[in-house]
């Protein structure tokens, strides 16, 4: 049981902290900030019920400064930057992170990811996360009764805009590919309330929604598995980050096609 706890040794904890490395890098201070903010919320409801006393630790505590994340960028802009040289390793993995990818981009994807899906449910998914811009989370919350062909607007379920409300809401217009996949998807879906869920081929599972985790695996291993025949300019970046040591899974695309999650 925490019977004391200061500004001093959170502070502490926020020095050291800084220090530690996630996948090659420090700690940034974004994910500090967000740590004492999982602090504050647990003393602050102990206090309430009566079982710690004090002000909260984290009021005081110094954070160094947070960097600003470069923009989106194509990937013509980022190959740009990074032709020009005097880069370091750091910071054109920061470029690749802020990758997004134009239309014809987008569409030679969901090309690929429809001839090379190991499983039915793959590419409908790909199709509602490239085509909504939604979270990952957002696609594995989505319901069938969440398409209204007729009016042309799925409606999307939030949980990340409202300190009060539990779940919110919003609508985004269906795209016509967006609307054709998931009317051919629904009218053979495997069952269940879950619009993107397992198909007939997942034995066992046939019908369960998606999971975040279940959802990033199959992104990602469709993406490379058999990406030999997608895009001669995205398989040399493939290449080229795996020689260097750089994320590879996969390509640093899917990042912002989906999923913040």
């Amino acid at each position: 049981m925490v019977t004391e706890l200061g500004t001093h040794a959170v502070q502490e904890y926020v020095l050291k902290r800084a220090e530690e490395k996630w996948n090659e890098r420090r700690i940034s201070p974004r994910t500090i900030k967000k740590e004492l903010t999982t602090l504050r919320l647990i003393w602050n409801c102990c206090k309430d019920r009566g079982l710690i006393s004090g002000g909260t630790p984290t009021r005081g505590v110094v954070l160094s400064k947070m960097a600003e994340k470069p923009r989106f960028m194509t990937m013509t802009e980022i190959q740009s930057t990074i032709e020009r040289g005097n880069i370091s390793e750091a910071e054109e993995r920061l470029f690749w992170e802020s990758l997004f990818l134009s239309k014809a981009e987008t569409s030679e994807l969901l090309a690929h990811v429809k001839e090379n899906a190991k499983y039915r449910f793959i590419y409908p998914m790909f199709v509602f996360i490239a085509h909504t811009g939604v979270r990952r989370s957002e696609m594995t919350r989505s319901r069938v009764d969440d398409l209204n062909f007729e009016s042309g607007v799925v409606l999307i379920r939030e949980k990340k805009k409202s300190r009060v409300k539990s779940v919110t809401y919003r609508h985004i217009e269906m795209s016509p590919l967006f609307e054709s996949v998931m009317r051919e998807w629904i009218s053979t879906h495997p069952g269940g309330q879950h619009t993107i869920c397992f198909s007939e081929e997942n034995a066992g599972k046939r019908g369960e929604p998606l999971t975040n985790d279940a959802s990033n695996h199959h992104f990602e291993h469709t993406l490379t598995v058999s990406r030999l025949d997608f895009s001669d300019r995205l398989d040399s970046q493939v290449h080229h980050d795996s020689v260097r040591g750089l994320p590879t899974t996969p390509l640093s695309i899917w990042v912002h096609m989906a999923i913040g999650s």
